[in-house]
C-alpha cells in the first residue's frame, strides 16, 4: 500500500510539473507579445510627438509644451521597457538562440533607432565601423546595447561613442559617454536591481534603477560579462566582454 501511495504521489507531481511548464510557456509568450506590441505603439506615439515638436516655432510656448511631452513619452518608454524586461528575466529562464551575426548590422540598426532622439537633444552619437562577426543571440545583444546606449545618451554632455575592439582573450563592445561619471562606491552596486546613482542632468528623468540590472542578467545569459570604468567628472565606459569562442 505504501509503495502504491508513493507511486501515485510521484505521478501527480510529474503531471503537475508538465502543467507548470505549459503554463510557464503560455505566460512567457504573453509577456513577449504584450511587450512587443506596447513598445511598437509607444514608439509610434514618440515619433509623432518629435515630428510635431519640430514643426513648431522654436521659442513658442507650444514647442516648449511639446518638448516636455516628448520627454515624458521617452521616460515612459524606458520605464515600461525596463519593468517588462526585468519581469520576464526574473520569472522565466532566458535561453539564448545562437546564430551568426554581423555586428556592424546591429550597430547600423541602433544608429537609425536613436537618430531622432539624439538630433532632438543635440548629441553626437557615433558607432565606429566594425568587421567583427560572432555567434550570439542578436535579440538579446540588441537589448543589452539599447540599454547601454540609452543610458549614455541620458547622461552625456555632448558625445556618445560605441565601438568594438579585440582584447587578449576575445573582444569587447564599448559604450563611452561624456557624462558626470560614477563614484567608486556606486560602481560596486550599479548592476543591482533598483539601485540608482544620483547623477542629475536635465535629461536624466525618473528611472526605476533596472536598466543596468537587465544588462547584467542578459549578458550573463549570453555567457558574457560586463564592467565599467568611470571617473567623477570625466565620463564613463561600459564594456561588454565577449569570449573568443564566440568569434567567427
Amino acid at each position: 500500500m505504501l509503495v502504491q501511495d508513493i507511486h501515485d504521489s510521484n505521478t501527480k507531481l510529474e503531471n503537475m510539473s508538465v502543467q507548470d511548464r505549459l503554463n510557464l510557456e503560455r505566460r512567457s509568450m504573453f509577456f513577449a507579445h504584450a511587450s512587443h506590441d506596447f513598445r511598437q505603439r509607444l514608439h509610434g506615439i514618440k515619433l509623432v510627438a518629435y515630428s510635431a515638436a519640430h514643426s513648431l516655432q522654436a521659442d513658442s510656448a507650444a514647442r516648449e509644451a511639446m518638448d516636455r511631452l516628448s520627454d515624458e513619452i521617452e521616460s515612459l518608454n524606458h520605464y515600461v521597457t525596463e519593468v517588462l524586461d526585468f519581469a520576464r528575466i526574473e520569472e522565466f529562464e532566458m535561453k539564448a538562440n545562437i546564430r551568426m551575426v554581423d555586428l556592424q548590422v546591429i550597430f547600423q540598426r541602433l544608429d537609425i533607432q536613436f537618430e531622432p532622439l539624439v538630433e532632438t537633444l543635440g548629441i553626437h552619437l557615433h558607432f565606429w565601423p566594425t568587421r567583427i562577426k560572432l555567434l550570439t543571440d542578436p535579440r538579446i545583444l540588441v537589448r543589452v546595447l539599447e540599454n547601454l546606449v540609452s543610458n549614455a545618451i541620458k547622461f552625456t554632455r555632448g558625445k556618445v561613442l560605441i565601438c568594438a575592439r579585440r582584447t587578449g582573450d576575445g573582444f569587447a563592445i564599448e559604450v563611452r559617454d561624456q557624462g558626470p561619471g560614477i563614484a567608486l562606491d556606486d560602481i560596486e552596486n550599479i548592476f543591482e536591481a533598483f539601485y540608482q546613482v544620483n547623477r542629475t542632468t536635465k535629461r536624466a528623468g525618473a528611472g526605476v534603477g533596472l536598466g543596468l540590472a537587465i544588462v547584467h542578467r542578459l549578458t550573463r545569459a549570453l555567457g558574457y560579462s560586463i564592467d565599467v570604468k568611470s571617473r567623477v567628472g570625466s565620463g564613463s565606459m561600459f564594456r561588454v566582454l565577449i569570449p573568443a569562442s564566440t568569434q567567427i
